[in-house]
C-alpha cells in the first residue's frame, strides 16, 4: 500500500490505473477534512513525471492551486504547494513532449499556461510565511536570534510529523538550483520545515541531506545574487538547522 505521504514505487500504478481522478474530486470537496489527504496523494503522486502529466491533464492544476491558495488547512496549502513544485520543476517536460509534431506543441502552450499559474500559486503561499521586518533583520544580521524569528514565522507545526525518502530530499536539493528564483524558494522553504529541530523525522532528513551534500548547495543558494531573498534566509536557516542535528548526533 502506497503510504499518504512520501513517494512510494506503487504510486506509479495507482496513477495509471485510474487513481488520479479521484483524488482530484477529493481536492475539490467542499468537506475540508479531506483536503489534507487529497494534497499528500496527489504530492505522493506528483513525483512520477508521467503522474503528474496525468494531474494536468485530467484539471488537476486548478484543484492544487485552490488548496493551495484557500484551505483552511495550513498542511493542506504546503502539500499542494509541493505538488505543484513538483509538476512544473522540469521533469515532467519531457515526458509531455513526446508525440508527434504539432502534439508536443499543443501541450507545450497548455504547460505553459498550467506552469504560470501553478508557479504564482507556489510564490504567494510561500510570501505568506515572510514577514518583511524579520526578513530584513535576518539579512542584515548574523545572529542567531534574526534567524529564529524567521524561522518562529515560517514554522508548520504539522509538517514535524513528514518523513521523506533520500529521493524526495534529493529533489529539494536539485530544486534549490532550479532557474526559477520562485522554486528555489519553495525548495528552501520546505527543507525548512522537514528539518526544524523538535519535528519526529527533523535527524532522519537532516542526516540525509548530509549525505547528499546538501550544505554545498544550501551555501551557494544562501550567497547567491541572484536568488530571492526568501530563498536566501531560508537557505541559511536550514544550514543553521543541519549544524544543530549534527551536534545532537555526536551527543548520542
Amino acid at each position: 500500500m502506497c503510504p499518504l505521504y512520501g513517494f512510494n514505487p506503487c504510486c506509479v500504478a495507482i496513477g495509471r490505473e485510474g487513481g488520479v481522478a479521484p483524488l482530484i474530486a477529493l481536492a475539490r470537496s467542499e468537506a475540508e477534512d479531506v483536503h489534507e489527504t487529497a494534497a499528500g496523494a496527489l504530492w505522493n503522486l506528483a513525483f512520477n513525471a508521467s503522474n503528474a502529466l496525468r494531474i494536468v491533464e485530467e484539471g488537476g492544476v486548478s484543484a492544487l492551486v485552490d488548496l493551495c491558495s484557500s484551505s483552511v488547512s495550513k498542511m493542506a496549502r504546503f502539500m499542494a504547494a509541493l505538488a505543484l513544485a513538483y509538476m512544473f520543476d522540469g521533469r515532467m517536460d519531457e515526458y509531455a513532449l513526446v508525440g508527434t509534431s504539432s502534439e508536443s506543441i499543443s501541450k507545450s502552450v497548455s504547460l505553459d499556461g498550467a506552469r504560470r499559474m501553478a508557479l504564482k500559486h507556489i510564490e504567494a503561499f510561500v510570501l505568506m510565511f515572510s514577514d518583511p521586518q524579520a526578513f530584513a533583520a535576518a539579512a542584515a544580521s548574523s545572529a542567531p536570534a534574526a534567524l529564529a524569528q524567521v524561522t518562529e514565522g515560517a514554522c508548520i507545526q504539522e509538517a514535524g510529523h513528514l518523513r521523506c525518502s533520500g529521493a524526495e530530499i534529493g529533489r529539494f536539493i536539485t530544486m534549490l538550483r532550479n532557474p526559477s528564483s520562485i522554486l528555489k524558494a519553495c525548495a528552501a522553504f520546505a527543507l525548512l520545515q522537514f528539518t526544524i529541530p523538535g519535528g519526529r523525522h527533523a535527524m532522519h532528513h537532516a542526516s540525509l541531506m548530509q549525505s547528499l551534500g546538501a550544505p554545498r548547495v544550501l551555501r551557494g543558494a544562501a550567497a547567491a545574487a541572484t536568488a530571492p531573498l526568501e530563498a536566501k534566509i531560508f537557505a541559511r536557516i536550514v544550514l543553521r538547522n543541519l549544524e544543530y542535528h549534527q551536534i545532537e548526533q555526536t551527543l548520542v
